[in-house]
């Protein structure tokens, strides 16, 4: 019975470093000024980051085609200003939005 006392204390344990780094994420995001233009989950004046998701989802090269989309401004969008590990990071949260 010991035991299961620790259980969900490690389950959390295991979930808290991932919010934490959605919530870097998001407020990476919200920096950059991608929601001025995108939402999470609801249409704006451009696509949801859930939408460009479940666009490219199951796309191996999909965060290839984004990072030069958004380093060249391609298609309309403005060049992202960043480092690119920032970018990489906005892009895998982007990637992941359910």
């Amino acid at each position: 019975m010991t035991r299961l006392r620790f259980l969900p204390a490690a389950g959390i344990a295991l979930i808290l470093p991932g919010m934490a780094a959605a919530q870097d994420s998001f407020q990476l995001a919200q920096g950059k000024g991608c929601f001025n233009c995108h939402d999470v989950t609801g249409p704006k004046e451009a696509p949801s980051f859930k939408g460009i998701a479940m666009h490219n989802k199951g796309r191996e090269d999909a965060a290839a085609r984004l990072a030069e989309a958004l380093k060249t401004g391609k298609d309309g969008h403005k060049k992202f200003r960043g480092s690119d590990a920032e970018l990489q990071q906005l892009i895998a949260y982007i990637l992941a939005t359910p």
